[in-house]
């Protein structure tokens, strides 16, 4: 007696019925009648790949993202510790007067300059605003795309650079005072990559949003 194909396309639950039906009342008489009976039922029942688009719109994804700079990149982090000690400082001393540069920057654990990944996602986020949202026609896509995009890089290195290109210097208004605010810089053509997680956002609306967000980061 050859032996019966039993794969997972059948339930065992059905596969047994099958046995029993062709077994009978007289036992295992018409068991040779197996094999064409488990072929005419995965025949019928066959699986296709007609869902594949359906299926693929619910996979998640990864976007990464490469971006170059077209103008230059001033940082101005605001470091807890850096401001509660200026702010204590003797008035008139020169811890009040000077600005530490170098808690402006941010850096890695391998002491490179980056650019956090937040910063992106939060041109992504703004450029979604004038997006419509797929699910009302009255919203826009922004509160949508603030919940579904998630930055994975929370420091993107600036191609392995250690050190600024130079210090801006400029006059800004403090308290109607106009002082003298000194920011390293990035000369334009800084390059960063991020990594972003998309799940739910996978409308063509909303990927248009990233478009957009790169073409205002570059103007």
């Amino acid at each position: 007696m050859s032996a019966v194909p039993l794969n997972l396309c059948l339930t065992y639950r059905a596969v047994i019925s099958r046995i029993c039906d062709a077994a009978g009342p007289e036992g295992f008489q018409r068991v040779a009648d197996l094999p064409e009976l488990y072929h005419e039922e995965l025949a019928a029942g066959d699986p296709t790949n007609g869902a594949k688009e359906q299926i693929q719109l619910s996979e998640p994804w990864i976007a990464r993202v490469e971006i170059t700079g077209s103008a230059d990149l001033l940082f101005h982090r605001w470091n807890n510790e850096a401001v509660a000690e200026k702010a204590a400082a003797r008035k008139g001393s020169a811890a009040k007067k000077t600005d530490n540069v170098e808690s402006y920057v941010y850096r890695n654990d391998s002491n490179e300059l980056c650019l956090p990944g937040e910063y992106l996602r939060g041109s992504i986020v703004g450029a979604a605003k004038f997006r419509q949202d797929p699910r009302s026609p009255r919203k826009s896509a922004m509160d949508l795309t603030k919940a579904g995009v998630i930055s994975l890089t929370p420091l993107a290195s600036l191609g392995g650079a250690t050190a600024w290109d130079y210090e801006d210097r400029r006059r800004v208004v403090v308290q109607r005072n106009a002082v003298t605010r000194v920011r390293p810089a990035m000369r334009s053509g800084w390059k960063a990559e991020v990594r972003f997680d998309g799940e739910f956002c996978l409308s063509t609306s909303i990927k248009r949003s990233y478009a957009n967000c790169w073409q205002w980061l570059e103007g």
